[in-house]
């Protein structure tokens, strides 16, 4: 994107946010925390960053949160290009009522060098907290154990023919959108033709 002609401020130099896709949600229900540092590429100004490159995310009490995920891309804003360093946590409430995902503070410094030599800033830059209405779940159906979200089952026996004796697995897999650790393990059905083994899972949050 062409740059504007407008004078650069401080405040257009490193901007942070702190966003999320949804204020109200289901006890239970995936939230998508968003948090971002905008550093200023401007062809006519040579800008250094000192900052922590790892954060710690935001205070997220009454939450499960998931580990964050860290990616860079590039963006424009007011006309001026920028790189964004971007945090993505997944968080799921675990009780109703007003939830509150704290505030999240950077702190760094900007040397630019400009035609009357280096200039540096000190920054520490504070994102206001955010308040999640959480919303109790409706009336629980039979066997509920607390997964909320878009879920697939699928079950699957690896051989067509099994011999009497000879172990064989039998697989369930749920896949889906919801918080992982409501899942829990299915109820296997009295078989009188065969003994079941304990119960073997694995959980992958991605």
């Amino acid at each position: 994107a062409a740059q504007t002609e407008k004078e650069v401020t401080w405040d257009d130099v490193i901007q942070v946010e702190c966003t999320v896709d949804k204020r109200r949600a289901y006890q239970g229900e995936p939230l998508q925390l968003t948090l971002s540092i905008w550093q200023l590429q401007y062809w006519g100004l040579s800008v250094r960053y000192t900052g922590p490159r790892n954060l710690e995310m935001p205070s997220t009490e009454g939450f499960y949160a998931l580990q964050p995920e860290q990616e860079e891309r590039r963006a424009s804003r007011n006309g001026f290009d920028y790189e964004v360093q971007e945090f993505t946590q997944r968080i799921y409430p675990m009780r109703s009522g007003m939830l509150e995902i704290g505030p999240w503070t950077w702190e760094g410094m900007a040397t630019a060098m400009t035609q009357f030599g280096p200039k540096t800033h000190s920054y520490r830059l504070s994102t206001q907290p955010i308040t999640i209405e959480v919303l109790a779940l409706p009336e629980a159906p039979p066997g509920f154990t607390g997964a909320v979200g878009r879920f697939r089952v699928q079950v699957e026996i690896p051989v067509k023919e099994i011999e009497q004796g000879v172990p064989v697995d039998f697989m369930v897999r749920v896949s889906g959108e919801g918080n992982p650790d409501a899942i829990r393990s299915p109820v296997m059905p009295e078989l009188s033709w065969a003994h079941v083994h304990e119960q073997l899972s694995e959980v992958n949050p991605d």
